[in-house]
């Protein structure tokens, strides 16, 4: 495979969009959040975050969820499945595994609510307050598969003002894009806010067999808001969401490869058939030849939530939030990636989440303190279909169907004591109830006369039934002492164990798990137990650093160092199509590093790099085990932007560059030569025009300035299809936006 060599980002004078940062100083202003349950100073506390406003984000193009990867060092993004299943990495922590039953260690919470479900990771993003990137465990509070860190969106509340907003963009491939909010006061004590989103462009991939093209967007969300105060003491928020998608999905390119070297690791041949004889007719990653109507991905969410805040008096807040939401989604994709239909993929999620927590605050002269109660429950549907054409097998389709169901409840505390005016004191501790009950069946079978007729590999009528269940009691803990000898100076070093409960594989394909070594027992004849359970993962993370503001409030300097021990890390791999998790050991370190200034009038700069260095020990593959880099977490990742503005046609011009570069790394397990992506740079550049009284605003933007070409997700099928399964991120992409806002 040709790759296009690393792209160095010059900053220039280009197209931007959004609301321009209108305030001097923006990037060093006071940052308040809710890292702790209650709002502070981000600077005031002993935790590594990056924290963007709504107005930044904007600015710096993050229009999707996923788009923070691009401005948030140490973050990744993964996905699958056409961009269906997708989550995050902090510090090299992730979950490859794009089962949608599966649960990943960096949380992703949206208003204090967790989202469990790897199909409702990726959406629309408008009308934020803010957002806020955890690194590190974040058991203690926010508590839920926190064990890597979290990412925390914030929506705008409704205010008694009346406000609103409307971005409208066009770009490239006929991209229409509108964001807008709409709110104010319907009475003395209750006040409503109403957002909505849109999001369709053309198709970005030629179908060369003259079928549909592909990777189109068409997606809408909307968010409805009522905020009732009755008093000065009470707060009680009900919110309503929806969100839906129907395009055909990002399609997979076709790469030639053969089993080489350790294991069948993939290498690429470039100029040869794959192994049905199919020659990709150019190694253009935005051209494909696929069947007609295969690839598509219709998804569909919808919840409510509602946030009561109870003022007891006596300084203690009382906080309940309970939440209800679905995630349906129904994707195809061609993945043998050639014309005519060989193996073609189908997949039907339904996954329904109920949580309640209920919190208690409160405050004394010394001591600041939280405790909780936290239940979630989780019921999912699953059906994942391979319709498989003259492999040999003599069979036209495998059906995997199976349900998951999962409850955990959990009881927190933790306390925030000063020793002295200088040194602070915290401790936290979670307790956590877990289980997990799943229902599976895998068959392949042909259809006789409109009949399926079912049968295995021995003529039985089965393949595999499976009742599996995972329960355990977990705990996780901090420890903290922060040292404060100024009012600009914050120096920590703290002691956290995650941890994250067990769970249960649904592979493709487990008859394919008797050909290697049993991923956690290693028993070369593995039982459907040992198959199918995999345990609890636990990390022991200690970290130190520092905040500090300097030049009088012109700068501000963040880092920190941290050493991970992870004991049987939950690591994910596929061989084949046999998919499964297996627990292993894995060591990790680096250090987080963010700078801001506003050296001049106008000038604003921002610079962040993380470097992490990192192992996951005695990997089963192909029935050895070996040492492996974690996928999704590449040694370096850098990410910087400069920003100037000034006063010009009666209101503020302002001028943008933004780039990040993301290091080598691996998308798999396995460490195949396939599967390492070279590292890759991605430059933004935006001019912008609001008037003085920051009403209208006029934009244009370019990204991904320097047309770079990465993959974001690549698996290596080289032993299956001869072939690689690839995807690309998007290529260049102008466009300009039309802002008015009032209030």
């Amino acid at each position: 495979m040709q790759r296009k060599p690393l792209i160095f980002v010059t900053l220039a004078l280009a197209l931007g969009g959004g609301f321009p940062i209108v305030a001097q100083a923006q990037v060093v202003e006071e940052v308040i959040v809710t890292a702790q349950k209650r709002e502070q100073n981000m600077q005031d506390v002993g935790i590594s975050i990056s924290a963007f406003s709504g107005e930044q984000l904007t600015e710096l193009g993050v229009t999707d969820s996923t788009d923070l990867v691009a401005v948030t060092p140490g973050l990744q993004h993964v996905q699958a499945n056409s961009g269906v299943t997708s989550s995050f990495s902090i510090r090299g922590l992730s979950q490859s595994d794009f089962g949608a039953s599966q649960e990943a260690p960096v949380a992703l919470y949206v208003d204090e609510v967790y989202f469990s479900s790897q199909t409702g990771a990726q959406f629309l993003l408008f009308d934020v307050e803010r957002a806020e990137v955890l690194r590190g465990p974040q058991g203690t509070l926010f508590g839920r598969n926190a064990t890597g860190g979290l990412v925390h969106f914030i929506s705008r509340q409704p205010t008694q003002q009346p406000q609103g907003y409307g971005d409208l963009t066009y770009g490239s491939h006929n991209q229409i894009h509108f964001q807008g909010a709409v709110g104010g006061g319907l009475s003395d004590s209750l006040s409503a806010r109403a957002s909505f989103s849109l999001n369709v462009h053309d198709e970005l991939v030629e179908n060369l067999t003259g079928d549909e093209d592909l990777w189109d967007a068409d997606e809408q969300s909307g968010r409805l808001q009522l905020l009732f105060q009755p008093n000065d003491g009470t707060d009680m928020l009900l919110k309503a969401q929806f969100a839906r998608r129907d395009n055909t999905g990002k399609p997979w390119d076709h790469v030639a490869a053969a089993p080489t070297g350790f294991a069948g690791g993939g290498e690429f041949t470039p100029g040869q058939p794959d192994a049905f004889g199919f020659m990709e007719p150019d190694d253009d990653p935005y051209t494909v030849s696929l069947d007609d109507g295969t690839s598509f991905n219709e998804t569909d969410f919808w919840g409510v939530t509602g946030t009561l805040n109870q003022d007891l008096g006596g300084g203690v807040l009382l906080t309940s939030i309970t939440d209800y939401h679905r995630t349906e989604a129904f994707f195809g994709e061609d993945s043998d990636i050639q014309p005519g239909e060989l193996y073609n993929f189908h997949a039907d999620y339904d996954t329904r989440q109920f949580s309640q927590e209920l919190r208690l605050d409160g405050e004394a002269e010394r001591l600041r303190w939280v405790a909780g109660a936290y239940y979630l429950n989780i019921k999912g549907d699953f059906l994942q279909r391979g319709h498989i054409t003259d492999l040999g097998f003599g069979v036209e389709n495998q059906d995997t169907v199976y349900t998951v169901k999962t409850n955990s409840w959990s009881l927190f505390g933790q306390l925030e004591y000063d020793l002295t005016d200088e040194l602070t004191l915290t401790g936290g501790i979670r307790y956590i109830n877990e289980e997990k009950k799943q229902d599976y069946f895998s068959a392949f079978f042909d259809v006789v006369g409109g009949t399926k007729v079912a049968f295995g590999a021995s003529g039985s009528p089965d393949l595999l039934t499976f009742d599996g269940k995972y329960s355990d009691d977990l705990y996780s803990a901090k420890a903290e002492l922060g040292w404060k000898p100024r009012e600009d100076l914050l120096v920590y070093v703290s002691y956290n164990r995650g941890a994250k409960g067990g769970g249960l594989n649904a592979p493709l394909d487990p008859s394919g798990s008797s050909d290697f070594i049993d991923p956690n027992t290693f028993d070369p004849a593995p039982t459907a137990e040992q198959t199918f359970v995999y345990g609890d993962e636990v990390l022991h993370a200690f970290e130190a650093g520092f905040k500090s503001t300097l030049a009088d409030g012109a700068a501000r300097l963040n880092a920190s160092a941290f050493y991970y021990d992870y004991n049987d890390f939950q690591a994910f791999n596929l061989l084949g199509l046999t998919s499964y998790i297996q627990n292993r050991d894995a060591e990790l370190y680096g250090f987080d590093a963010e700078f801001f200034a506003s050296p001049a009038e106008g000038l604003d700069l921002a610079f962040g790099a993380s470097y992490l260095n990192q192992e996951v020990m005695d990997v089963s593959l192909g029935g050895f085990t070996v040492d492996r880099k974690i996928p999704y977490a590449p040694k370096w990742n850098l990410t910087g932007l400069v920003r100037y503005q000034w006063q010009a046609f009666g209101g503020q011009m302002a001028v943008q560059g933004d780039f990040s570069y993301v290091d080598d790394h691996f998308l798999g397990l396995n460490n195949s030569a396939v599967v390492l992506e070279d590292g890759y740079a991605l430059g933004n550049a935006r001019l912008s025009w609001a008037s003085a009284d920051n009403r209208w605003g006029l934009a244009f933007f370019v990204k991904n300035i320097g047309d770079a070409l990465y993959r974001p997700v690549a698996f290596d099928l080289a032993s299956f299809f001869g072939s690689v399964e690839q995807q690309f991120g998007y290529p260049r992409w102008y466009g300009g936006t039309l802002s008015y806002r009032f209030q």
